[in-house]
């Protein structure tokens, strides 16, 4: 058992000349050429009719001594039962990871295939995409998070990263990419089928899928050295925003115009805030929203945008009612993996999202959240909203209270009136947990002068406040190992934070 209350899979790694790969249960994390990161991951997924993930069983003593691995895969559950493997083989320059899965009994599928995951730090790179009928299109990774597809029709992509030139091709199946930073996930994916052709699609038993890609890669130029300056304090020219636990605003899920008065009158006494979305969409449509301006007859502070993640407000803002005065959404960073390294990943991709909501809001005030450790029920099922998933058991861990702190030094910015995050009790709660003491902290801070920090060093994350009784930051390790690091004014000390905690510093 980890501070994060879960045991995940030992990593195993796997080199072969130049190229190196970090074996993480199913996924090949890590894909590294020379040194230089090439992809952030290459996994093989089975989603059922309402995007679930189907669980894989993998067997790593498959890859010990062994220079051209196969990983074996059984995928089982959502009424999924397929048996299949990951096979890698490295020949000088080129890495080949290749995929099988044969289905056992009947599957209703929305996707089956390879998936490749691009790191953000892409975003803004030129990218030139090589199609099936060998034209090429030359773009960018997307800077601003992409709502639709940033690259379709998908045979190669190419791109330079880090001093190396990478190309990689896929075959099986017509590939496209999507911007995975709406979800908080830390990457581009690639992946087959394209979202265009219809589904669920019957898979028969006994269908035999096949894909694979083939990485390319060239050292053009030396890798990139990284520095470890001090962190630096700086005026946000904002306040700490207020803190919340459980969602601050009340949401009416309705269906129809005429369900919103009667779901109003049903709110508890001293209800402050209220949204209203539709069933459907999960967005405040114009229609629900007129209807929550009569009936509320300026008795509440209300809000609008979407209960759902920030994907849903980056696609459908422009038709969001035009007096809304203030937008909303929620946060979780689990919609397509559940690794402790997802929940790490997350936090550079919570401040880019609010980045971009920001923009979108164009001065109107943010209220983030609820954000949760898992989804509070799925958007994007096909056959109806299906249930909330189960509670997740790193919210009682001692790491949640660092990567509380983390998420609030990426959300805390100007323009975000409000962050909530999780439950008040419960197994969802904050009630009696580690992370009941980091709410503690935040709330100390709410209303202050917020000061954002500079130059952090990878997965350690801070902000501080000018409170009345002196500077107070609040600085996170979220680290597999204890970190060292320097605070530059007002603080200007040393001090080593303990793997996954978080640190209170008087300046």
């Amino acid at each position: 058992m980890t501070s994060w209350g879960r045991v995940e899979p030992t990593p195993v790694s796997w080199t072969a000349g130049p190229w190196s790969i970090d074996v993480r249960g199913d996924e090949l994390a890590d894909i590294t050429f020379d040194g230089s990161l090439v992809l952030r991951a290459v996994r093989a997924v089975i989603r059922d009719r309402d995007w679930n993930t189907v669980p894989v069983t993998t067997f790593p003593e498959a890859l010990e001594g062994n220079p051209a691995p196969t990983l074996p895969l059984h995928f089982a559950g959502f009424g999924a039962d397929f048996s299949g493997a990951l096979s890698v083989t490295a020949e000088g320059d080129i890495l080949t990871v290749s995929f099988t899965a044969t289905a056992h009994t009947d599957f209703l599928r929305n996707r089956i295939g390879l998936v490749a995951l691009h790191p953000p730090t892409l975003a803004g790179h030129p990218l030139t995409i090589t199609h099936p009928d060998s034209t090429t299109t030359r773009t960018a990774y997307p800077d601003t998070i992409a709502p639709h597809q940033p690259a379709r029709d998908i045979a190669a992509l190419a791109w330079a990263a880090d001093g190396l030139d990478i190309t990689v091709r896929f075959s099986g199946d017509t590939f496209e990419m999507e911007d995975q930073r709406n979800w908080t996930d830390a990457s581009f994916k690639t992946y087959s089928t394209p979202l265009d052709l219809p589904f669920p699609v019957l898979v028969p038993a006994g269908t035999v899928i096949a894909q694979s890609l083939e990485l390319s890669v060239t050292r053009v130029a030396p890798a990139a050295v990284q520095d470890d300056p001090a962190i630096v304090f700086s005026p946000a020219g904002s306040l700490v925003p207020e803190v919340s636990v459980g969602s601050a605003v009340e949401h009416l899920v309705v269906t129809t115009p005429a369900e919103v008065a009667p779901a109003l009158a049903s709110l508890p006494l001293g209800t402050r805030r209220v949204a209203v979305f539709d069933a459907t969409t999960h967005v405040t449509e114009t229609a629900l929203w007129d209807a929550l301006v009569v009936a509320a007859a300026g008795s509440f502070e209300l809000i609008g945008g979407t209960r759902a993640h920030f994907t849903e407000l980056n696609r459908t803002h422009e038709r969001l009612p035009a007096d809304l005065p203030a937008l909303t959404f929620s946060i979780t960073p689990q919609m397509h993996a559940r690794e402790n390294a997802q929940l790490v990943e997350s936090i550079g991709m919570q401040r880019l999202v609010v980045r971009d909501a920001r923009a979108i809001a164009a001065g109107r005030p943010l209220h983030v959240g609820p954000v949760t450790l898992r989804p509070r029920f799925n958007a994007v099922a096909t056959s109806g909203e299906a249930e909330a998933r189960p509670p997740d058991e790193r919210q009682s861990s001692p790491a949640l209270a660092a990567w509380t702190i983390a998420s609030a030094a990426a959300l805390f910015q100007p323009g975000v009136a409000l962050v909530s995050w999780f439950e008040e009790s419960g197994p969802n709660g904050v009630a009696g947990f580690p992370v009941e003491e980091a709410i503690g902290w935040l709330r100390e801070l709410v209303g202050h002068p917020l000061l954002t920090a500079h130059a952090l060093p990878r997965d350690v994350w801070a902000f501080a406040a000018q409170h009345p009784t002196g500077p107070l930051a609040l600085v996170a390790n979220l680290r597999d190992e204890p970190v060292a690091v320097r605070l530059g004014a007002p603080f200007d000390r040393e001090l080593v934070i303990p793997s996954l905690t978080a640190a209170r510093v008087t300046g």
